[in-house]
């Protein structure tokens, strides 16, 4: 299955990291291995929604810590690491134990889930393990994770020091970075995603994002007086978990400046397979009806970009028909994600 897309290919090869094998198991045997029975997987199925219910049922009655915070993201991603042995009902559960727990303590304490790079690396990893579930997902349990992944990166972005280092976490499922920086440098910089040390050994070509400052901060830039501090995210989603069909990386950016300056990005998406982009001229045909059927009839035409169209010939008399294949200019286009509609639409500034 391809991730980006979430359609089938017929060979996923092992430096390829768009794309993941999934068993197709026979009937009476269910797992990722294709190891379990039906009794034994629907016996894993209940034990984990008990888990996931339990985890659920202690938001209330207990304060958040950073023990507390790392306690449960442990625990969920644990329990979550067996994804296809994961019910609507424990999906539900944990993920909202998971994302509440970590909006609850970046409002209390930002330090609760980004003090150290062992809390944000558990907190990722359970983020991760939600995310294998994929298109799975509910739309509204997907909007509620994606806002305690920014909540994350908000956290861990308050307490970096301005010019340090990307505070950057690599999953299967989700890759983030997080930067602070003064105006001139962010304007300067190229930020992206992490990757794995596959991708970079077969140097796969990243998803790049620049930014823009306008307003008084450019003012202060021009200057060299007072710059404002830039705040940028880069989050990736893998799995494809809004099921859209599309076929080019993805990227969540947030950007904000200190001094309310309006913060615009330019971001740069790659494909993921080949597309042709070359032009296509109007093309004439003649198209010949010679015969008689005393009612009309269709004949096919192909066109070269791989469009079909049928020509009717009226059937009561014969001869000579034009036809035009229409040109085509193929064209990239940008999408975005509407939390509302929850689907896909054009972005018309792109």
């Amino acid at each position: 299955m391809v991730l980006d897309i979430g359609s089938s290919v017929d060979a996923c090869y092992d430096d390829d990291s768009s794309c993941m094998a999934i068993c197709s198991c026979r009937n009476g045997f269910n797992g990722t291995a294709c190891d379990l029975s039906t009794e034994a997987f629907a016996q894993f199925t209940r034990m984990r929604e008990q888990m996931c219910s339990s985890i659920y049922k202690t938001i209330d009655i207990q304060d958040i810590t950073a023990d507390v915070v790392s306690t449960r993201a442990t625990s969920i991603a644990g329990i979550l690491l067996n994804i296809d042995q994961i019910s609507t009902s424990a999906l539900t559960n944990c993920s909202t134990a998971l994302a509440d727990t970590v909006i609850s303590a970046v409002a209390i304490n930002p330090s609760f889930v980004a003090g150290n790079q062992v809390i944000s690396d558990l907190i990722s990893q359970a983020f991760s393990a939600v995310l294998a579930k994929g298109s799975g997902i509910p739309s509204d349990l997907l909007t509620l994770v994606s806002t305690a992944v920014s909540a994350q990166n908000s956290a861990i972005q308050s307490l970096l020091a301005v010019g340090e280092d990307s505070a950057c976490s690599y999953t299967s499922n989700l890759q983030t970075c997080s930067n602070k920086a003064y105006g001139n440098d962010a304007t300067n910089h190229t930020y992206s995603a992490p990757q794995s040390d596959l991708d970079k050994f077969n140097q796969a070509p990243l998803a790049a994002v620049r930014v823009n400052i306008s307003g008084s901060g450019s003012r202060r830039l021009s200057t060299g007086t007072v710059q404002p501090v830039v705040e940028v995210a880069v989050i990736q989603q893998s799995g494809n978990p809004h099921g859209a069909s599309i076929n080019s990386s993805s990227v969540t950016v947030i950007a904000s400046s200190s001094g309310g300056e309006t913060v615009s990005t330019i971001m740069v998406l790659h494909n993921s397979a080949p597309v042709d982009y070359t032009p296509i001229d109007a093309v004439n045909y003649t198209i010949v009806c010679d015969n008689i059927t005393f009612t009309p009839y269709n004949i096919t035409r192909n066109c070269s970009d791989g469009s079909v169209y049928f020509v009717e010939c009226p059937g009561n008399v014969r001869g000579s028909f034009g036809f035009v294949c229409p040109a085509r200019v193929p064209t990239p286009k940008c999408l975005f994600w509407n939390d509302t509609s929850a689907e896909f639409g054009i972005d018309n500034n792109c």
